[in-house]
């Protein structure tokens, strides 16, 4: 494990000769060693593992082998290394896939505030340049499990002479963890130091004695996960693009808060998958729900389509969990050749564009 900033940069400029030539930028502290905890355990899990770091090295060569400048690679290299691991990961993650599968695309794009639903305009992280243009931007999927450990680290914080066990069902939406975080975390602290225990929806927060085997005790289900999700894809509607083909990107991996859907049976996560992007697609056809403008039925047809990426990248001989989903009422499909070079060009990619299943 790295310790420091210094030291993955380090462990990367060894096996990649792109990441040699950058400068160095300044140090920072993954782990306290007072403390004997991590200061950022992203950083720390993704550097300390081998097979990682030659992903990431490989994929900045191959960055540099299709003409993206060197700048570009340093900022993405110093986002990873710094406070933004969690998202930056996820990108390298989803352009690795692309450029491990031979696929043209172009990182970056700037974009008009006519273009997308963000009226100043924005970045999106690509373009794929197989046919027709295809947008995209990548998010890692996840985030309600991080933060649900969030929650846990605080709880403890304030009160370090208990066990926190969070216990009920795993499946609570980001929105509801967020809450408890934020606005209504001062509330809850003040209930478990009352009570010794607190319900919130789905979930029941308790404090218990110290021992030395704690048990908590936590319900799963996919479909009830991707209910109480149905609506998170309009969280990123800014970058929905106006008048072209346009696909969200979820990257899936067990230290980005993905770890229930990347360890669980695959079924499972393929039940989820699917039945997310069925919701996303036709749950809200009919929904004025006003969102950047426009209403999230007019939003949902501007996605064209849902893509997870799985990015571990331990060797494994199961099939990864990859799989692209198209919108029966995209307002702009992609196309068949889009299509079919994405599921020719990706190992364990499946397809699934409801052609059956639109009603």
């Amino acid at each position: 494990m790295a310790k420091t900033r210094h030291e993955w940069w380090n462990d990367l400029a060894k096996l990649s000769t792109v990441v040699a030539e950058l400068p160095m930028p300044a140090d920072e502290d993954y782990w306290d060693t007072g403390k004997n905890q991590a200061l950022n355990a992203v950083a720390y899990n993704l550097s300390g593992c081998p097979d990682h770091n030659k992903s990431i090295a490989r994929w900045v060569d191959e960055m540099r082998n299709q003409g993206v400048a060197l700048p570009q690679i340093g900022k993405l290299l110093s986002d990873l290394t710094s406070r933004n691991t969690y998202g930056t990961f996820s990108e390298l993650a989803a352009y690795g896939l692309l450029l491990d599968a031979a696929i043209p695309f172009e990182m970056q794009v700037p974009m008009r505030g006519t273009a997308i639903l963000n009226s100043n305009g924005s970045d999106l992280d690509g373009v794929l340049q197989i046919g027709n243009p295809v947008y995209f931007d990548v998010k890692a999927f996840g985030l309600h499990e991080y933060l649900a450990k969030e929650l846990s680290r605080k709880l403890s914080q304030q009160f370090p002479s208990d066990f926190v066990a969070i216990g009920g069902s795993v499946d609570v939406s980001v929105t509801e963890m967020s809450h408890l975080l934020s606005k209504d975390f001062t509330a809850l602290c003040a209930e478990l130091a009352k009570l010794r225990k607190a319900i919130r929806g789905a979930l029941e927060i308790r404090l218990e004695a110290n021992q030395p085997v704690q048990l908590v005790i936590n319900t799963a289900n996919p479909y009830e996960l991707a209910k109480n999700h149905a609506d998170y894809a309009f969280k990123f509607a800014k970058q929905f693009v106006r008048r072209k083909p346009f696909i969200l990107v979820f990257v899936i991996h067990p230290w980005l808060g993905g770890l229930r859907l990347s360890t669980s049976q695959s079924y499972n996560t393929k039940q989820f998958m699917r039945s997310f992007a069925r919701r996303t697609f036709m749950q809200f056809r009919s929904d004025r729900t006003k969102v950047l403008g426009v209403t999230r039925a007019t939003a949902s047809k501007l996605l064209s389509g849902i893509m997870f990426v799985d990015a571990r990248q331990k060797p494994t001989t199961k099939p990864r969990n990859h799989a692209l989903y198209l919108n029966p009422y995209a307002k702009h499909p992609i196309s068949d050749l889009d299509r079919d070079c994405l599921i020719a060009g990706i190992s364990d990619m499946e397809l699934d564009d409801f052609q059956y299943d639109a009603y």
